[in-house]
């Protein structure tokens, strides 16, 4: 990753969106959930 001088905009964003997702699961602080075509969403 990376966020502070990324070559990629919309790459270094969806990354750092993933990260930030990543680690608030870890803290049980949000839950995600699988949908029936498997895809997850929030």
């Amino acid at each position: 990753i990376d966020i502070t001088d990324p070559k990629n905009i919309k790459r270094a964003v969806d990354d750092y969106v993933k990260l930030v997702v990543t680690a608030m699961e870890e803290q049980d602080l949000i839950f995600r959930k699988e949908n029936d075509d498997g895809v997850t969403g929030l």
